[in-house]
């Protein structure tokens, strides 16, 4: 989940791997925050990363029904994320910031752990969180005060419901955007729900339009990666759905 800073176990597992309970924490979520049991485990192991004496925080059963946790940017940040659309796979490996592949920087890494891209909505420049763990976009009310001044025709369909891994929800509206201009493609049919969302303010992008860009959109690429050391974003596009080409 390149949105979440925080490792998470569903509660069900934590005895079976042994964590180890060393308090309680505030988890921040995309709709709201939460207490949440925190723990230790001995030992993390995913791609070319081994991590030792790993923090995570307890997640209640309900709010993790069909997956075991949910591995954050702690444990892979400085490393290349490489998400295969078609083979629905995911590997961690190590970033090509020394490598004579390392392409020059599109990325930005916000607070050292947040995929960050500076991108177009429209004639509109917004801030593009690449955000692995969300299931739609979803965009701040400086982005739909933007939007709702620069196409006022757009459909809109109000009192949509957002809800987050903490438990909290937030009402938001449907909209359809304009072309989405990435630094490596664009997409011309997508939509985003616009919702005055705790975890804008958490970021410090509550001023300025921005997206949370979520699984929904970035799942119409054939595949992607994610450098955390290079800061880079490379896409391969599917010839469908009315992407761009990538650059």
């Amino acid at each position: 989940d390149t949105g979440s800073t925080t490792t998470v176990l569903a509660g069900r597992l934590a005895g079976i791997v042994g964590a180890t309970p060393i308090g309680t924490a505030t988890v921040n979520g995309t709709t709201g925050t939460a207490v949440m049991p925190m723990a230790t485990m001995a030992t993390l192991e995913t791609g070319v990363v081994t991590k030792t004496n790993v923090r995570v925080a307890i997640i209640p059963d309900r709010g993790l029904a069909r997956e075991d946790g949910i591995l954050g940017a702690d444990v892979f940040a400085g490393r290349r994320l490489n998400f295969d659309i078609r083979s629905k796979t995911v590997t961690v490996d190590s970033s090509r910031r020394q490598s004579r592949l390392a392409r020059k920087s599109n990325l930005k890494v916000r607070n050292g752990l947040l995929a960050e891209i500076d991108g177009r909505i429209g004639t509109i420049p917004v801030k593009l969180m690449l955000d692995t763990g969300a299931q739609h976009c979803i965009g701040n009310m400086p982005l739909q005060r933007a939007l709702e001044r620069a196409y006022p025709r757009q459909r809109r369909v109000e009192s949509v419901e957002v809800m987050g891994v903490t438990g909290h929800k937030v009402i938001g509206n449907f909209v359809e955007l304009p072309k989405v201009d990435f630094k490596a493609f664009s997409v011309k049919d997508a939509g985003a729900v616009m919702a005055d969302a705790p975890i804008f303010r958490v970021w410090s992008l509550d001023q300025d339009p921005a997206l949370i860009v979520g699984v929904n959109l970035l799942a119409r690429l054939a595949g992607f990666s994610i450098d955390y050391g290079a800061r880079t974003f490379d896409a391969e596009l599917m010839a469908i759905y009315g992407l761009g080409d990538a650059m």
